[in-house]
């Protein structure tokens, strides 16, 4: 379902992002928490991708923050790179549920790499981290990954709202400062690398 409430003011920026990971890792529920704050148990798997569209300041200015929710079912994963075009920042969620999810991230982060932006900034969402008796993907684990993925990891919980906020927010930022950054790279459209790991602050639901 796509929520496209308004227009894009004149002159206004507009920062892409989109949010990747398997099926029911629980990506179109933390979009609806960031965006309709609130927590739907009957949340529908995504089909294709939906769009969610809305203001965040940043600096000075009010930007539109267009997240793209793409669908992680295989038979989608063809067409999820159509999305990645004009990024600017992506969100891999991972099931910390599921030690399956941790397995196979790479597997998106490699997909984000060639088929994405050069540099694209990347955070890595824990999702699920409510759940505490069920965990099996411990925070250690989860920020040796996103260290070695040269990307920033928080643990969020669309249920409760935990950190989704501010997970977002700091997405749109990086997004923000890539965008600000644009030109050609190798024939694609690229930017400088943003470090998101230069000032990097400890964020955890528990």
């Amino acid at each position: 379902m796509n929520f496209l409430p308004g227009e894009t003011k004149p002159n206004q920026v507009v920062v892409k992002g989109v949010v990747v990971g398997d099926t029911e890792v629980g990506k179109t529920s933390l979009c609806n928490r960031f965006y309709l704050k609130k927590w739907d148990p009957l949340t529908a798997t995504t089909i294709s991708a939906s769009c969610v569209r809305t203001e965040v300041q940043i600096e000075d200015e009010k930007v539109l923050f267009c997240i793209w929710d793409t669908a992680g079912q295989e038979k989608f994963r063809s067409i999820s790179p159509l999305y990645y075009r004009g990024a600017h920042v992506a969100m891999l969620v991972l099931d910390l549920t599921s030690k399956e999810s941790l397995d196979v991230a790479s597997s998106w982060v490699e997909e984000l790499k060639t088929q994405g932006p050069v540099n694209l900034p990347l955070i890595i969402f824990g999702n699920k981290c409510d759940l505490s008796d069920r965990i099996e993907i411990s925070t250690q684990a989860a920020e040796e990954f996103a260290k070695s993925k040269g990307a920033e990891y928080v643990e969020v919980s669309a249920l409760t709202g935990k950190n989704v906020d501010s997970a977002f927010i700091k997405a749109a930022n990086y997004g923000y400062q890539f965008s600000k950054k644009d030109f050609q790279v190798n024939g694609r459209e690229g930017n400088e690398t943003v470090n998101l790991n230069a000032k990097k602050e400890k964020s955890s639901c528990c």
